[in-house]
């Protein structure tokens, strides 16, 4: 994972609530290119779900496919019109300020499935790294698909602007404290890596209400194990297998941006 950027909080108007939104990178650093293929039996609503697998690209050039570890679906409530692969990344708002036994409180984000694709050069120098993108959006599939194929090239990062439908957590009776913004590239140990030791980024921020308003104040940000930076009490707390997955919401029109953080 790269590290996030440009944080804000938006009100929503139309549902009297606040977001938490940033920009997320996922990085493909290893060896080859990561690729995923889904397929299903019908093309009709009666079959929802795709099994999905890694695809190996052998230094011959052919491929190699590994066992159905993951899925890929439809409608996950963000309003765009392809297939997603299920739990690629998380987002976490973790409380510094609970005590352990408080610690699942945590909150999960709403996005949970991603059309990932080659969107932006982030390493050129590693060996295999392309030039220009190989995976496109439209290895995502349109409604009526059987099959997909999604991917990320070597050296190449799939960008989720802050702006995007459910690329949020919601802060709905979050209270004043001292927090870390979790990110992690497959937190359910579904796929295949050179390295996962680079697979969590961090923002440790602190979240001030006053009445209905919302301020944010940054404390520091890095890559690198999220347990690292939460207090010696609260490392192996149960938010790691017991966050709530958030509720599904249209994006909303009327939201408005009140504050933000520019570090990156």
């Amino acid at each position: 994972m790269a590290k996030l950027t440009e944080m804000r909080v938006t009100y929503d108007s139309s549902k009297d609530r606040h977001l938490l939104r940033f920009t997320a990178t996922i990085l493909n650093v290893g060896d080859g290119p990561f690729i995923v293929r889904a397929k299903r039996d019908c093309d009709g609503p009666e079959c929802p779900v795709m099994a999905a697998r890694q695809r190996y690209l052998r230094t011959d050039g052919s491929h190699n496919g590994a066992a159905d570890t993951g899925t890929s679906e439809y409608d996950v409530g963000d309003g765009h019109s392809h297939w997603h692969v299920m739990d690629v990344e998380s987002y976490e708002l973790i409380p510094l300020d609970l005590p352990p036994e408080e610690a699942s409180d945590a909150v999960s984000g709403s996005k949970v499935g991603f059309c990932f694709f080659d969107t932006t050069p982030r390493n050129a120098s590693l060996p295999g790294s392309p030039s220009s993108p190989v995976f496109s959006e439209s290895g995502c599939g349109v409604p009526s698909s059987t099959q997909t194929r999604v991917g990320l090239s070597v050296g190449w990062g799939d960008t989720y602007p802050w702006f995007l439908p459910r690329q949020w957590i919601k802060l709905d009776d979050v209270p004043s404290g001292d927090y870390l913004v979790c990110a992690t590239a497959d937190p359910l140990d579904q796929w295949s890596e050179t390295a996962e030791d680079n697979n969590q980024t961090w923002i440790r921020i602190h979240l001030q209400r006053d009445g209905s308003d919302v301020a944010l104040t940054f404390e520091g940000s890095g890559r690198s194990p999220c347990a690292t930076r939460l207090p010696a009490a609260l490392r192996g707390a149960p938010w790691r297998a017991s966050l709530p997955r958030a509720e599904a919401i249209p994006a909303a029109g009327s939201e408005m941006v009140v504050c933000r953080i520019e570090e990156s």
